[in-house]
């Protein structure tokens, strides 16, 4: 083998070392129910719902292997509005999160749960409990993921909070 099959011959292996280090760290791909991949990154962006005047968005800010950070907001339209900020973890098509809100003068925390679907995130309900001034899910395995707000990823979002 002279040098320049030898020059060759590594640089095809390099090439193939690096292809194979990328396909791993694709791994880090989570399925939604229709069992396409999506990355965790893909996550980030900015989900609304609206139903007749009230405005309900879920921005999410940042993604971090599997912790998240993001605004959640809560527009209604004759009522006082909740928003603020949450950190939370994504795995398995569920984002839990707590949320810290400012609403009707007061600051709360409040557990969320989220869980992907193609278009977007569906918000779970449950029972819920209360410990001072933080809500949480009085039985996280029996969350109802029904689709009563149904967050579609949006390109026309409201301001950051």
């Amino acid at each position: 083998m002279n040098s320049r099959q030898s020059k060759l011959l590594v640089l095809i292996a390099s090439v193939f070392v690096a292809a194979c280090q990328n396909g791993e760290t694709d791994k880090k791909s989570k399925k939604t129910e229709s069992g396409k991949e999506i990355s965790q990154a893909s996550i980030i962006g900015c989900y609304q719902d609206i139903v007749k005047r009230d405005t309900f968005q879920l921005t999410i800010t940042a993604v971090n292997g599997d912790k998240v950070e993001g605004t959640l907001f809560y527009n209604f339209y004759e009522k006082d509005d909740s928003k603020g900020s949450f950190e939370g973890v994504y795995n398995n098509g569920i984002l839990n999160i707590n949320f810290s809100a400012n609403g009707e003068g007061t600051t709360s925390v409040r557990e969320g749960s989220f869980k992907k679907v193609s278009s977007g995130f569906v918000e779970g309900t449950g029972e819920i409990k209360m410990d001072g001034n933080k809500q949480y899910f009085s039985d996280p395995k029996n969350i109802n993921y029904d689709g009563s707000l149904k967050f579609v990823k949006s390109e026309n979002c409201l301001p950051s909070i």
